[in-house]
């Protein structure tokens, strides 16, 4: 077997194993779950845990308040196998063809929210927020999941050679502190937060 034949091989087993990921995963799954507040503890320790297996870098862990959130995450899809957080063949080939990354933040609310404080003065302190430790009834768990993309304004790709790519420099993003890059968040990642989500429900079950 010839090493191009091997190495097409190769492309058409990696192509059908993301194929089959992608097809596993539903496109009508939810991000959020429902959850007895007596498990809480549990929940909020496989979330950090399930993130931590997805390679994310928790940011904020606030179990008062019932927040989990990670700093983006890059990946270059079909380029960098170990990453998980693709869904889809095409999530693959997007991330392999543009600069993404992926924060997530999961949230702890209460399904039944409590009564609106009587009002007050401004000037008159708020109550203390609420600690979902103590929480009763049950919680509601929500899985976001934001791509964010790295935009190089002003690059001029050379078709003759990639070395000859260059840059021209815009003075209005250098003084908006937007050059020689900056990130903007361009969509939701639906399939990623129902696999998270399912992860977490797994986890806690376990």
């Amino acid at each position: 077997m010839s090493a191009r034949y091997a190495g097409a091989v190769r492309r058409a087993l990696v192509l059908l194993v993301l194929v089959a990921v992608g097809c596993a995963t539903p496109r009508d799954a939810s991000p959020s779950f429902t959850l007895d507040a007596a498990r809480y503890a549990d929940a909020f320790d496989a979330t950090r845990e399930v993130l931590r297996d997805f390679r994310f870098e928790l940011e904020r862990v606030d179990a008062q308040s019932g927040v989990v959130s990670t700093a983006p995450k890059p990946t270059a899809g079909l380029a960098t196998p170990w990453d998980a957080e693709q869904t889809s063949l095409a999530g693959e080939v997007e991330d392999f063809t543009q600069s993404n990354a992926r924060s997530v933040r999961v949230t702890f609310e209460p399904a039944s929210p409590s009564a609106p404080a009587p009002s007050r003065s401004q000037a008159a302190p708020g109550p203390p927020p609420a600690d979902l430790r103590r929480a009763e009834g049950e919680l509601i768990v929500t899985v976001r999941v934001v791509v964010e993309r790295t935009v190089r304004p002003g690059t001029r790709i050379d078709p003759r050679a990639i070395g000859l790519t260059s840059r021209a420099e815009d003075p209005e993003l250098l003084a908006r502190g937007m050059w020689p890059q900056f990130t903007v968040a361009v969509e939701r990642d639906p399939g990623l937060e129902a696999l998270l989500a399912r992860s977490i429900q797994r986890r806690i079950d376990h």
